[in-house]
């Protein structure tokens, strides 16, 4: 059933902002950005992981990166297109910290 809101514990925009910039990341990028799409990368990685090739950590939003933010919000019921927007920011990061929280209990 696709989300049509995250939940009550969304994080605020503070929050994914501070990891994942403002605004909405997609192809191409100026440089300014790259610290962010290598956080965006990372976390799509520790996502999939292990059941997805590793995405390079490189801050280039190449065709690759794009092909697994889809996947990403095909799974989440997100808008698939391929765009690092509020919903989806917010949906990594809430998504990403419970797998953290995961790693650190075992």
């Amino acid at each position: 059933m696709p989300a049509n809101y995250l939940s009550a514990f969304d994080p605020s925009p503070a929050l994914w902002q501070a990891r994942y910039g403002p605004g909405v990341l997609s192809m191409p990028q100026e440089q300014a950005r790259i610290h962010y799409i290598t956080n965006l990368q990372a976390d799509l990685n520790l996502f999939f992981d292990p059941f997805e090739p590793q995405l390079p950590e490189n801050g280039c939003f190449c065709q690759q990166t794009k092909d697994t933010l889809i996947r990403f919000q095909f799974i989440r019921g997100l808008q698939k297109n391929g765009v690092a927007d509020a919903a989806t920011k917010a949906s990594l990061l809430i998504a990403t910290q419970r797998l953290r929280q995961l790693d650190k209990g075992s």
